[in-house]
C-alpha cells in the first residue's frame, strides 16, 4: 500500500517539475496578472502530466512482463 503512494507521489513530482518548466517558459513571453490563473494551470498541468506518466509506466511494466514470459517459454 505504501509503495503505491510512493509511486503516485513520484508521478505528481514529475508533473510539478514539467508544468513549472512550461509555465516558466510561457511567462517569458506572456505577462501573467492573474495569480489564480497561474495556480489553476499548475494544478491542472500537474494532474494531467502525472496521469500520463503513470499510464506510460504501466505500459512499460506490462511490456517487460511479456518479454520475461517469452524468455521463460524459450528456455523451457
Amino acid at each position: 500500500m505504501m509503495q503505491r503512494w510512493r509511486e503516485k507521489l513520484k508521478y505528481i513530482e514529475a508533473g510539478l517539475i514539467v508544468t513549472s518548466l512550461i509555465m516558466f517558459v510561457v511567462s517569458l513571453f506572456v505577462d501573467y496578472e492573474n495569480t489564480g490563473l497561474e495556480a489553476a494551470i499548475l494544478i491542472i498541468g500537474t494532474a494531467v502530466i502525472s496521469v500520463i506518466a503513470e499510464k506510460i509506466n504501466k505500459k512499460e511494466i506490462e511490456k517487460m512482463k511479456r518479454q520475461e514470459e517469452e524468455e521463460l517459454k524459450d528456455i523451457i
